[in-house]
């Protein structure tokens, strides 16, 4: 079993997909910039809320269009966030 901070949701990982066991609220923002190149799967409580609900990410942008089959899967009613790129945020500045 690996360590873990008591403030890390529990997650599995299948297939280059890392799962969260519940919804992992957190800010957009703070999100995008923690999973450069990585496409994710996600719920609002309210359109265009900053706080949202990640389900499941892609591990690296390799299995980005694995998540992107298990989000037409098994959530096509959840969104698909396309992945801010390493090379976008480069570019700034």
């Amino acid at each position: 079993m690996e360590n873990r901070s008591v403030s890390e949701p529990e997650i599995n990982v299948e297939n280059g997909i890392v799962y969260y066991v519940k919804p992992y609220k957190t800010n957009k923002l703070e999100w995008v910039f923690r999973h450069l190149d990585c496409n994710s799967i996600y719920t609002e409580d309210e359109p265009g809320s900053k706080e949202v609900y990640f389900i499941c990410y892609a591990s690296s942008k390799e299995y980005n269009y694995e998540l992107y089959k298990v989000w037409k899967e098994k959530y096509p009613k959840a969104m698909l966030k396309a992945a801010v790129t390493t090379e976008e945020v480069n570019s700034i500045g």
